[in-house]
């Protein structure tokens, strides 16, 4: 047996990455009464992508790191869970968004925890 990582293999991590987040954001949501969960599962296949295999977001602050943008501000569901499944963002905060959390339903500017716009 070898422990070459094949594309497909790659691409099925991704998708299993993909669906853990689906699955965190769904519960989380459900768990804080949140609303417009419907945004944040459209956009889970990109950010997952973009957060697990080409951004490079491992010192929020480091000048030359890469930034993403959220312009669906009510996707920010899918960017919380990936932020705190990164440990970037308080764990925490995102399972206790709405309930004393400084997360809202939209992305507020909070750059130290990965969240540059808003």
């Amino acid at each position: 047996m070898t422990d070459i990582m094949t594309e497909d293999n790659f691409n099925n991590l991704l998708k299993h990455k993909s669906d853990s987040i689906r699955k965190d954001v769904v519960e989380t949501a459900v768990a804080n009464g949140a609303e417009h969960i419907a945004p944040s599962l459209s956009c889970i296949d990109i950010l997952t992508v973009l957060y697990y295999e080409i951004m490079d977001v491992s010192r929020t602050n480091w000048e030359e790191r890469d930034r993403f943008i959220l312009s669906k501000g009510h996707g920010c569901y899918g960017l919380y869970s990936i932020l705190a499944d990164k440990g970037i963002l308080p764990a925490e905060s995102w399972k206790n968004f709405h309930k004393g959390s400084f997360l809202t339903g939209c992305v507020e500017r909070y750059p130290e925890y990965g969240l540059e716009a808003s």
